[in-house]
C-alpha cells in the first residue's frame, strides 16, 4: 500500500490535507477545522476546492472524508459563523451565504467518482447533511448523529430530512427532525443511515474502500450515474431550502 500526501493547505487553525492509498486510487481528505470540526462558509468552501483537486486526479477511484479531530466528524454550522451580520440581509432576499453553501453540498453529492464519509465520534447538523450527501457513511461504535436544529427552532437546511427519509424511513426521519435528539451508532446502522460499522479508519480502509479501488474509474463513474442516487439527494438539498430560510428569519 503506497501513502503520500499531495497537498496540505493551513489557514489559522485549519488544516486540510490529502492522502493517498493503493497507489493514488484511494484519497483520504483529512480536515481539522476547528475545535469541534464546526463548519462555516469558508471552511466549506475550502473542503469542496480540494474535493475539486481530487477527482480532477484520474487515477483516484474512491473519495474518503476523515476528520482529524478526536471524537468529533462535524458538529455541523454555528449560525453565526455561517450567517453573522449578513442574516439581517435575508429579510430583503438576498441569500447568497446560504446559497454557496448549498453550492458546495450539491457539488459533494454530483462527485463523480464513489465518496466516503469515516465518522468516528459526533456528527450532527450540517455534518451530519454532509455525510448524508456521500455515497456511504462509515462510522466506528462511538458514533452518534443528529440533526438538532429543532433545538434552537430552524429547520435543517441542507437536504437532511428529505435524504435521511430516502435512505432509512419516514420514522426515524421524523424522530431525528422533530426530536433533535441523537441516534446511537447501532441505532443508525440498524436503521440503515450507516453503511457499515467498522472498529478504525484501518478497517474501513481495507475492507470497504479497497475492493471499490480496485474496480477501473470507467465503470465507478458509470456505474454511479446509472444508480442516479444523486437525483434523490439534490431533490432533498433544494427542497429543504426555503423552509430553512423562512424559519432562520422567524428566528432571528
Amino acid at each position: 500500500m503506497h501513502t503520500q500526501v499531495s497537498l496540505s493547505r493551513e489557514d489559522g487553525t485549519k488544516t486540510v490535507s490529502v492522502e493517498y492509498f493503493y497507489s493514488q486510487r484511494v484519497a483520504c481528505i483529512n480536515f481539522a477545522l476547528n475545535e469541534r470540526n464546526t463548519f462555516n462558509p469558508e471552511n466549506i468552501q475550502l473542503l469542496t476546492s480540494v474535493v475539486d483537486e481530487v477527482v480532477s486526479n484520474n487515477v483516484t477511484r474512491c473519495l474518503i472524508f476523515n476528520s482529524t479531530i478526536p471524537n468529533y466528524f462535524s458538529d455541523g454550522f454555528s449560525l453565526q459563523e455561517m450567517f453573522g451580520e449578513t442574516v439581517k440581509q435575508l429579510k430583503n432576499g438576498e441569500t447568497q451565504i446560504y446559497d454557496k453553501i448549498a453550492n458546495s453540498y450539491q457539488r459533494l453529492i454530483e462527485c463523480a467518482i464513489p465518496t466516503i464519509s469515516f465518522v468516528d465520534g459526533i456528527c450532527r447538523g450540517g455534518g451530519f447533511e454532509w455525510a448524508l450527501s456521500s455515497d456511504f457513511i462509515i462510522a466506528t461504535p462511538k458514533s452518534q448523529f443528529a440533526l438538532h436544529e429543532i433545538r434552537i427552532g430552524i429547520v435543517p437546511g441542507l437536504g437532511g430530512f428529505g435524504m435521511i427519509k430516502s435512505k432509512a424511513n419516514l420514522s426515524i426521519a421524523n424522530y431525528c427532525l422533530l426530536t433533535g435528539n441523537y441516534l446511537s451508532n447501532s441505532q443508525a446502522v440498524s436503521a440503515g443511515l450507516v453503511d457499515d460499522q467498522v472498529d478504525n479508519f484501518q478497517e474501513m480502509l481495507e475492507n470497504f474502500a479497497f475492493p471499490i479501488s480496485q474496480r477501473s474509474r470507467r465503470s465507478l463513474v458509470r456505474t454511479k450515474s446509472f444508480i442516479n442516487l444523486q437525483e434523490t439527494k439534490l431533490a432533498a438539498l433544494h427542497t429543504s431550502r426555503t423552509p430553512f430560510l423562512n424559519s432562520l428569519m422567524e428566528k432571528k
